[in-house]
């Protein structure tokens, strides 16, 4: 997350800036969520580096993380200048992913955070599309890549990670490959992984 410490906020970041600004172990975490397997030696500004090259060549695949109220939050700043921001309640708690994903700097008040967006991150988002059901009618970047390899550890990932099983574009891809992957049907993976979600609940709680 990258914070701005005092206003105004004066433009001068450039990607590179927003991929390592930030502390190693919040880029690394950065990395896991965007499923980005980099090594934990490699220095900061080479990790940083691997996340701009990946972000400006294919910035969908961050924008397949991100639920639908943030692909909503990252439409009105897109729709402002550098200079202008959103107000969002303050969660120390739970930050946004798009603040974890470093697309945005971060006034912090008293109760609400002041959320801007860098023309540098502006200039590689203006021209991809940020649907609101994006996160529901798309397959995800890192499952789509799998084509007929998808399996049940996919679909058990998303569904721990976004909270939900994917779209039904997912289910046609799952029933499509059945017989070449011998995959189930998707309502039996649906069924399945959330016995599988709910029985890991469980051991966790006993931790």
């Amino acid at each position: 997350m990258i914070i701005l410490r005092q206003l105004p906020f004066i433009d001068t970041l450039s990607l590179s800036d927003m991929m390592t600004f930030d502390t190693k172990v919040n880029i690394i975490e950065h990395c896991k969520l965007a499923r980005i397997d980099i090594s934990k030696s490699w220095r900061k500004g080479q990790i940083g580096e691997a996340l701009v090259d990946i972000f400006t060549k294919d910035p969908q695949r961050t924008l397949d993380i991100l639920p639908a109220e943030e692909i909503e939050l990252l439409k009105k700043l897109l729709s402002l200048s550098p200079e202008e921001s959103i107000q969002h309640p303050r969660n120390d708690a739970k930050y946004l992913l798009m603040q974890e994903l470093h697309l945005v700097v971060t006034y912090e008040a008293a109760t609400q955070w002041q959320i801007f967006m860098p023309d540098s991150i502006r200039k590689v988002l203006q021209n991809v599309s940020l649907e609101t059901n994006h996160a529901k009618s798309e397959i995800p970047a890192s499952l789509r890549e799998k084509g007929d390899n998808i399996n049940l550890i996919d679909i058990l990932e998303q569904f721990l990670r976004f909270q939900h099983i994917p779209s039904e574009d997912l289910a046609k891809m799952v029933l499509t490959n059945k017989k070449k992957s011998g995959l189930l049907y998707f309502e039996e993976l649906e069924k399945m992984a959330q016995e599988i979600a709910e029985e890991l609940l469980v051991e966790l709680m006993k931790l």
